[in-house]
C-alpha cells in the first residue's frame, strides 16, 4: 500500500469519528427500545422503519453535510439531504429486519453496546465513501478502492481497482457494491482516481 493511500485511509478514520459516535447513540437508542419490546413478546420490528429512519436522519444529515464540506466537488444540499433519507431508511429497514430475525433466534448479543458501535463504525464509512463517490460524479472523475493491509479477502481483491461512479465493484466471489464498505465493520474506502 503506497503511503498516499494509508494516509487518505488515516485522513478518513479520522473525519468519522464524531459521525460514529452520534450515528451509534442513535442505534443504541434504538436497541433499547427493541429491547423493551423484546422483552414483552415483540418479534417484529418492520412495522417501526419510519420511527427507526427518524432517529438516524440527524446524526446521518449531519454526517453527509460534513463529509461533503471535507470533498472537493460541489455537491448540492437537495442531492445531499436525499442521499440522507435514503441511507436512513435502509439503514432502519435493515436493523428492524436483522434485529427481528434475531429476536427469533434468540441470538445472544441483539441488543448490545458493540452492536451499536459497530453500526456507528460502519455507516459513517458509508455515509464518507457515499459523498466521495458523489463528488467524484460531480467532477466526472473516476473512483479507486483502497483497502487496508489487513482487509479481508473480498476488499483486498478490490484494492486499487477503478471505476466511473453508477458502476458497480465486484468482488472475486462475485459481490458487487458501488463503493465501501462491503461488509459490517469494513474500514475500505474510496478516492478518486
Amino acid at each position: 500500500m503506497k503511503a498516499t493511500d494509508v494516509l487518505e485511509v488515516f485522513r478518513a478514520e479520522v473525519s468519522r469519528s464524531s459521525a460514529e459516535t452520534k450515528i451509534a447513540q442513535a442505534a443504541q437508542r434504538l436497541f433499547r427500545t427493541q429491547e423493551q419490546e423484546a422483552e414483552n413478546g415483540k418479534t417484529k420490528f418492520t412495522t417501526w422503519n419510519t420511527r427507526a429512519m427518524a432517529m438516524f436522519l440527524k446524526p446521518l444529515s449531519d454526517a453527509y453535510l460534513a463529509a461533503a464540506k471535507r470533498a472537493k466537488g460541489d455537491i448540492d444540499a437537495n442531492t445531499l439531504a436525499t442521499a440522507a433519507k435514503a441511507h436512513a431508511m435502509d439503514l432502519a429497514e435493515a436493523l428492524n429486519q436483522t434485529t427481528g430475525e434475531w429476536v427469533k433466534e434468540g441470538r445472544e448479543g441483539t441488543f448490545d453496546e458493540s452492536r451499536a458501535v459497530g453500526v456507528g463504525l460502519t455507516e459513517a464509512s458509508r455515509v464518507e465513501n457515499n459523498v466521495t463517490k458523489l463528488s467524484a460524479q460531480s467532477r466526472g472523475k473516476s473512483l479507486k478502492w483502497v483497502a487496508e493491509r489487513n482487509a479481508c479477502p473480498e476488499c483486498r481483491s478490490l484494492h486499487g481497482k477503478k471505476l466511473v461512479p453508477g458502476k458497480s465493484f465486484v468482488t472475486k466471489s462475485g459481490t458487487a457494491v458501488e463503493a465501501p464498505p462491503l461488509h459490517p465493520n469494513c474500514r475500505c474506502i474510496v478516492k478518486e482516481a
